[in-house]
């Protein structure tokens, strides 16, 4: 006897024979039809997506078919599925696929992972299921060299899977056209539209807020559904069969989410008004009201659009416990495979878990982004949703708990869209070669222009603003960072003209035994920095600053020097705050042995200071260092480095709770008027709790003899020296 088909959504009690011969004929439909034709049913390409007749690695590739079906995987087991040549997927050069997956527990909760079959088994989860009804999550996986994954069960109960393939991405160029990812502002493109039972909406994403209307693949959605019944939504192009799996199964009275690419529809036999349209079925005996967010599009016109990414699932946070109405900000560059050069996007999963119901949602800090509802989680129980999130200048995302009470979340990566990273690297022996061997490239910006006075020109842009980095042609003009707050100059210790190789611009010192180079980096930042050739070069190295109008140098207590302004708030509090910052600098040898580099302040000038007196290490031997040298004063600006800094007076001030919760609010207001709405969100009760948080450490501070200061993404710390009087 065969298995039953899948019912999803209607709880095992209340299943009815003809409700499953209905999902029956779904799945039986779609398999005739592929058969008749051989291949599986694709709408024509227009005129305007035939624009990218080859497809790269990496590129998009719609598709969508069942890869399991019904079936039960044990408890605490592993099973091999085969993903090529299965669900219309290539048979063989597969490197990713998009799976939706589908279950439920037969006798108790648990997770699934699923992974590349040549790879080792993550801690990430990919699903979170229970008893009640079928859950489902969409994730980005790899594929192994032998066109297998590989399925986990955690749980201590069997689950019963169905697992489905909505696209993937290829090891090698492509003959058939494919599409690059867009990631846009989560925007809400349909709102609370109510849905009748067996009835299916319309949808037109073209032209629809951050959607383009021309050139659209597929558009990326945050679908969630809420009924007073139980029944199963799909989200699909209109002019294509209605598909065999859910995007989502939803319970009574329980706000459900999950994650889906939906082709854009075509005119087709099936549907002759299709074009344009995608088809939200409701599939169940009760209304159901869903609201949709789109997080991005797979574009054929785009040339600037990026490749995906797949990496094997790596947990980049574990267990965190985000407040009601308080935000979380998660650094992602780095971590879990995603690469510290800035990509457009990452696929991250998120699991929550709490005592009451609420919702999880993800903005990209630096970005003004609203959020959109990304986990829908319910109480005591475990609930997974993927999404992608923009990355900002500053390569951070914001998880924000919108619920009542605190959640517990932990996050997966899965993917990063980007561009191949096709930074130069200089040739080895050479000046810029042997730098770029300390720095690595990988940080480097990799979309610069030139001009008649700079040989390169780069900016990093989010919603915070646009920073500008010019290189000069002419070592005498110094390098320019041009950000709202106006434009910082820094003088280098150089002559001449510069030569730009790869992403390296080299310029002769000042005096024999040392040059000067300069790397403008993805983050809207740049390096200056000097290659010391011998032990003749001088210790000491001028970088004389021109500052805008309002702002001065400070130099902080952990190293660095920052640029500051002063401000008063509407109370009359005085503060500093901080709009840039020169990194703590660095020097280190050939051997990769750090050297001491500090830097000391004359007026507007920063004067680099190197120690490389040989030195006698524990063993007794004396130490010299191996030449070159290369030390670095890094530039960074924007949100990442935003920080006020309070005195002694308001500091003390900090200590008091009932002082420090108006305090709270006006340094909250100062932060969103000097670095703009950067995507935390704190309520009322968040407020509170984060003011207590700065209460303990302005305490500590000022019981050391030290001041407090606030980074703009609203973690505290104290400093001594500057204004800290």
């Amino acid at each position: 006897m065969h298995p039953p088909r899948r019912f999803p959504g209607i709880p095992k009690s209340t299943r009815s024979p003809r409700g499953h011969r209905g999902a029956t004929w779904l799945v039986t439909l779609t398999s005739l039809a592929a058969a008749v034709l051989a291949v599986p049913f694709a709408a024509p390409v227009t005129s305007a997506q035939a624009a990218t007749p080859v497809s790269a690695a990496g590129q998009w590739h719609l598709n969508r078919g069942r890869i399991m079906d019904n079936v039960v995987v044990a408890p605490n087991s592993t099973t091999t599925v085969a993903v090529a040549g299965q669900g219309w997927l290539p048979s063989s050069n597969l490197d990713s696929v998009a799976l939706n997956l589908s279950a439920e527990g037969e006798t108790g909760s648990g997770s699934l992972s699923v992974y590349a079959s040549d790879q080792s088994a993550p801690t990430a989860t990919a699903l979170s299921y229970g008893t009640a009804n079928y859950q489902a999550n969409l994730v980005i996986s790899k594929v192994g060299a032998d066109g297998r994954i590989k399925l986990v069960n955690s749980g201590t109960s069997a689950a019963r899977v169905y697992l489905d393939n909505q696209g993937y991405t290829l090891l090698i160029d492509s003959s058939s056209g494919g599409s690059t990812y867009v990631p846009v502002s989560p925007t809400q493109i349909l709102t609370d539209v109510t849905i009748a039972p067996n009835s299916t909406y319309r949808m037109s994403p073209l032209d629809n807020g951050p959607i383009p209307a021309l050139g659209v693949q597929a558009v990326s959605l945050s679908i969630s559904a809420l009924s007073s019944g139980t029944g199963t939504v799909r989200v699909y192009g209109a002019g294509d069969f209605t598909p065999a799996d859910a995007t989502l199964d939803y319970a009574a009275n329980t706000l459900d989410q999950n994650f889906a690419i939906a082709k854009i529809g075509t005119n087709t036999l099936l549907d002759g008004n299709g074009n344009g349209i995608v088809n939200i079925n409701n599939f169940g005996s009760s209304p159901v009201t869903i609201s949709v967010s789109a997080t991005g599009y797979f574009s054929t016109l785009a040339t600037t659009g990026a490749l995906v990414h797949p990496l094997a699932p790596a947990r980049i946070a574990e267990n965190v416990s985000i407040e009601a109405g308080s935000s979380y900000v998660l650094p992602v560059l780095g971590r879990g495979g995603i690469p510290t050069s800035k990509p457009d996007a990452v696929g991250i999963n998120l699991t929550a878990r709490s005592t009451d119901s609420g919702v999880v949602t993800v903005s990209s800090s630096g970005l003004v982004d609203a959020g959109f509802n990304t986990v829908a989680y319910q109480p005591n129980s475990a609930v997974s949703t993927f999404s992608t999130a923009r990355v900002g200048c500053s390569g951070q995302i914001v998880l924000t708990n919108t619920g009542t009470s605190a959640v517990t979340v932990s996050v997966d990566a899965y993917a990063y869209f980007g561009n191949p990273d096709n930074t130069a690297v200089a040739a080895a022996g050479t000046t810029a070669g042997r730098i770029e061997a300390v720095t690595g490239v990988a940080d480097l910006s990799r979309r610069t222009t030139s001009d008649t006075n700079n040989v390169s020109v780069s900016s990093c842009t989010d919603d915070v603003g646009t920073n500008t980095i010019s290189i000069p042609r002419n070592s005498a003009s110094g390098v320019s960072a041009t950000a709202a707050f106006g434009t910082v100059t820094i003088g280098v210790p150089a002559s001449g003209t510069g030569t730009t190789t790869a992403g390296t611009t080299v310029y002769s010192g000042t005096r024999p035994g040392y040059s000067a180079a300069v790397q403008a980096t993805d983050d809207g930042g740049f390096r200056a920095l000097v290659h010391i050739d011998n032990v003749s070069a001088p210790t000491a190295y001028d970088f004389p600053v021109t500052l805008p109008a309002g702002t001065r140098l400070s130099l902080d207590d952990d190293g660095s020097v920052g640029i500051v302004k002063e401000r008063t708030d509407s109370d009359g509090n005085s503060y500093t705050v901080q709009v840039a910052q020169i990194d703590k600098p660095w020097a280190k040898d050939a051997a990769g042995v750090s050297w001491p580099a500090s830097f000391r302040l004359n007026g507007n000038t920063v004067t680099l200071t190197t120690d490389l007196t040989p030195v006698t290490n524990a063993s007794g031997l004396t130490v010299s260092p191996t030449f070159p040298v290369v030390a670095d004063p890094k530039y960074s600006w924007g949100w990442i480095t935003g920080t006020i800094y309070y005195n002694r007076a308001e500091t003390n001030k900090w200590r008091y709770s009932g002082t420090a919760i108006t305090l709270a609010w006006t340094a909250l207001a100062a932060i969103t008027a000097e670095f703009g709405p950067v995507g935390w969100a704190l309520g009322a009760g968040g407020v509170v709790a984060w003011s207590y948080y700065v209460t303990g450490v302005a305490r500590t501070a000022y019981g050391d003899g030290e001041c407090l200061k606030i980074k703009s993404y609203l973690a505290a710390g104290h400093y001594r020296g500057g204004y800290c009087r």
